[in-house]
């Protein structure tokens, strides 16, 4: 099969595809206007998960790039964030890469008529098959997911799948397949950031193509923008001690399992 270069596959993407109006993802009062620069990472499990990621911003605020030592080699640390244009039904944005000179994948983002999430699908763009997909189920108008279930495909077929059942109380998941969590009042620096992606190697559902399906929900996997820590308005304390800044923003969660996340902040 002939494969499109990542500029054509790209080119072909904007041309057919509609775009959104991005809603900024800082829930912050205007006068404290901070948005998250760097995440740091780390876990006591697979070294391999632990990273450093730098967020860049463009002149209109929204996301633009990722970059991280985790994506080395020919993809060259990168990870762009394309947005389309002139649309506001069933739009989409695209994160997109090259794992090798002929190949690209993206992310393709669904997004309704309330500018809600409803879908992502990782992406084999040469082939034009999904590996996975995220779903997000909503009640009504509400704007916080009821469930989000994943499916994962085999040469295009659902192989396996898992939902996970939220109820969000005061804007926060607070009970999770029948769990219930604990948060601060402070705001959480993953709120909305859609573009953050969930690549095939970065998302704590797979690794290298094996499906991890059948593991338990953790407060303290690494963050991919089809985590409920997306919609959450506050940061979770269950099994976790937090630290914070002159700005009341939190820099550091270490997790009770030893697994951290840190993070830096600039202004704009």
């Amino acid at each position: 099969m002939k494969h499109l270069s990542l500029f054509g596959c790209l080119s072909l993407l904007f041309i057919l595809s509609t775009a959104f109006t991005c809603t900024d993802h800082r829930d912050l009062p205007p006068a404290a206007r901070f948005r998250v620069k760097t995440i740091n990472y780390t876990t006591t499990g697979d070294s391999s998960a632990s990273a450093l990621f730098n967020l860049l911003y463009g002149a209109d605020g929204r996301l633009a790039s990722v970059r991280s030592d985790l994506y080395s080699g020919r993809d060259a640390g990168r990870r762009d964030v394309i947005y389309n244009s002139n649309s506001n039904i069933d739009a989409q944005i695209f994160t997109a890469w090259s794992e090798s000179k002929v190949t690209v994948y993206f992310m393709l983002y669904n997004i309704d008529k309330q500018n809600r999430v409803t879908r992502m699908s990782f992406t084999d763009a040469s082939l034009l098959r999904s590996f996975y997909t995220y779903d997000f189920t909503y009640n009504g108008t509400g704007t916080m997911p009821l469930s989000r279930t994943i499916t994962e495909f085999s040469r295009g077929t659902p192989s396996e799948s898992k939902t996970e059942n939220y109820t969000f109380i005061n804007g926060n998941a607070a009970v999770i397949n029948g769990i219930s969590y604990a948060y601060d009042t402070s705001p959480n620096p993953y709120k909305g950031l859609v573009g953050f992606s969930s690549f095939l190697f970065v998302s704590p559902d797979f690794n290298f193509g094996f499906s991890l399906l059948n593991r338990p929900f953790s407060i303290s996997e690494r963050f991919s923008d089809s985590s409920v820590k997306a919609f959450n308005q506050n940061n979770r304390t269950t099994n976790a001690q937090l630290t914070y800044n002159s700005n009341g923003l939190v820099t550091r969660i270490a997790y009770t399992d030893g697994n951290s996340e840190e993070f830096t902040y600039e202004t704009y």
